[in-house]
């Protein structure tokens, strides 16, 4: 753990980028509204801008209709591209990480 500004934040040791990802993700809400894009995207396959992104403090993932890209946002316009994965892995993955913050 680690107090920054004031917030208390837990790290994932490592540094795989779908770890980190996760550990900045604790927001029930926005994991739920994550979970229900992805599902969108599953099952049309239609490009949707308002259904693109799921973003935490300090990374975002990219869904389209096939894969999620997980990037760290890096300011002025900046994000580093971390990883690539299936979005049927991912949904996965997410799901898992809602089932252990409850």
């Amino acid at each position: 753990m680690k107090d920054t500004d004031g917030r208390i934040r837990h790290f994932v040791r490592g540094g795989d980028a779908i770890g980190d990802f996760l550990d900045s993700l604790d927001d029930l809400d926005i994991i739920d509204a994550g979970l229900s894009n992805v599902n969108y995207y599953i099952n049309n396959g239609v490009y949707d801008s308002d259904k693109e992104y799921i973003s935490s403090d300090l990374y975002s993932a990219r869904l389209d209709n096939s894969d999620v890209d997980i990037y760290f946002d890096a300011g002025d316009e900046c994000d580093v591209s971390l990883m690539t994965l299936p979005i049927e892995d991912f949904r996965e993955i997410l799901q898992a990480w809602k089932d252990f913050l409850q």
